[in-house]
């Protein structure tokens, strides 16, 4: 539980003392370091099913089918190809909010990678999206 921790030092304290913490950006950077946490265990968990052979999707086509079939469990998909995509101006040949509607609908959760960062990165490669399946396709 300790990891969970993060400790500011701080000049006052009281009022003043969170004052300076917020102003710091020390809230800022710890949700940072929880979402890069965070995507890094989604894409790791895809990176062992991939090599596994088992229960993952990638690329815009095989996770389209995926969500019609109900079968995704966690849906990762890229911000910047997210954005692309809705702007009209991917190259993707699926509806993209329909992907995400549809996998919220069956019960899937949707997360959002930062481009930024190297999972993100890491999925990018991939194709800008994926998903952790409940059951394998194939």
């Amino acid at each position: 539980m300790t990891d969970r921790i993060t400790t500011v030092d701080t000049s006052s304290v009281g009022d003043r003392g969170v004052h300076e913490v917020l102003k710091r950006g020390a809230v800022e950077d710890v949700q940072k370091e929880t979402r890069i946490a965070e995507e890094s265990e989604y894409i790791d968990e895809l990176m062992d099913r991939i090599a596994d052979g088992t229960k993952a999707a990638y690329g815009p086509d095989a996770v389209a089918q995926a969500a019609d079939f109900g079968a995704i469990e966690q849906l990762l998909v890229v911000d910047s190809d997210l954005r692309e995509q809705r702007a009209g101006e991917g190259d993707w040949e699926i509806d993209v909010d329909h992907v995400i509607e549809t996998t919220e609908q069956k019960g899937g959760d949707v997360t959002v990678f930062s481009s930024e960062f190297d999972p993100g990165q890491q999925l990018k490669n991939l194709g800008g999206i994926a998903a952790l399946l409940r059951y394998r396709l194939e």
